[in-house]
Formats: C-alpha cells, sequence, structure tokens
C-alpha cells in the first residue's frame, strides 16, 4: 500500500507559481436566469476566460469570449437579443491571492428601444474599460473559484449600455492546466 501526498492548500496562483509547465488556465462563468419580477424574461449567458501567468509571475494575461441570450415575453412581440464579443485582460497579483485586474471590453449588443410602432431591437456596440480588483481562492485540485469587483470608465448614464450600473461583480471557476 502506497502512501500519497497530501494535495497542496492555499489559493490557486500560488499552485500555478510553484509547479513549472502549468501555467496556463481557463475559467468560466455561465449562467441561466430568469427575472419573475418583471415578468417572464428570460437569460443565458457564458463567459469563457483563457488566461497565462508570465514573467514574472505576479502576471497574469488572459482574453474573455462573451455570449449572451435574452429573451422577454413582456413586449408583443416577444423580443430577443444577443451580445457577442471580446475582452482582452491583465492582471498583477499583489498578494496571494489577491489581485489588480484592467481590461478592454468590445461588445457588440442589443438593446431594446421605444418606437412609434411600439418596441424594437437595436445593435449597436460598445468599449468598457474596466479597472478593478479581485482574489482567486483554491477549491480543491486544480480548480478554483475567483471573484473580481471592477469600474466601467466608459460607462454612461444618459447613454445606452450593456451594464446597468459603472461597477461589476464577476464570480467564475477556473481550471488550471
Amino acid at each position: 500500500m502506497s502512501r500519497r501526498s497530501p494535495k497542496p492548500t492555499g489559493s490557486i496562483t500560488r499552485n500555478v507559481r510553484n509547479r513549472p509547465g502549468r501555467r496556463s488556465s481557463i475559467h468560466g462563468s455561465p449562467a441561466v436566469s430568469s427575472d419573475s419580477r418583471s415578468g417572464p424574461k428570460r437569460a443565458t449567458s457564458s463567459f469563457p476566460l483563457s488566461s497565462h501567468t508570465a514573467s514574472p509571475k505576479k502576471f497574469q494575461l488572459a482574453t474573455r469570449l462573451t455570449f449572451r441570450y435574452r429573451k422577454d415575453k413582456r413586449y408583443e412581440p416577444d423580443l430577443s437579443t444577443t451580445d457577442i464579443g471580446a475582452a482582452f485582460l491583465g492582471r498583477f497579483y499583489v498578494f496571494d491571492p489577491v489581485y489588480l485586474q484592467a481590461e478592454v471590453e468590445r461588445l457588440n449588443w442589443d438593446y431594446v428601444a421605444r418606437t412609434e410602432e411600439g418596441y424594437e431591437t437595436v445593435e449597436d456596440t460598445y468599449t468598457g474599460y474596466y479597472v478593478g480588483f479581485g482574489f482567486v481562492q483554491n477549491a480543491g485540485g486544480r480548480v478554483a473559484m475567483y471573484m473580481s469587483f471592477l469600474w466601467d470608465f466608459a460607462y454612461d448614464k444618459n447613454e445606452p449600455s450593456p451594464n446597468t450600473n459603472p461597477w461589476l461583480i464577476r464570480i467564475g471557476f477556473g481550471y488550471t492546466f
């Protein structure tokens, strides 16, 4: 009978830095939601993120893809919208597991606008500039949970925006390979 050494503990960033060859990771935030307060409205989202830890190992560069589909039955006829985009982001680990993050996102998004005939879906583009902080927590082995708190400096409350507020909270899970 052989004895195995215990799995490492601590944040996933520490595990990535201490193991040569494990410098890349995949993260994601899939979601399905329904908002019963304002009628039958459904949304499906996916935010896969691929990252690579750069040298020195306190820096992490990543790309993120965005897909969001919404169907809203509050309007006649039913309206559906689709958002598709990509982002490039960088993280600097101040200390394990806390990081600072800067991100640029380009999003092709749809929103509902009122017209003389009723409502229609309008297609637009949006470039978001996000800055904030977050943390990563090991969830066992090569899996981790992350949470980011970001501020959108491009947000203007007087203009249509894919964000309802200038601040964003993102929660997701990642796998390091």
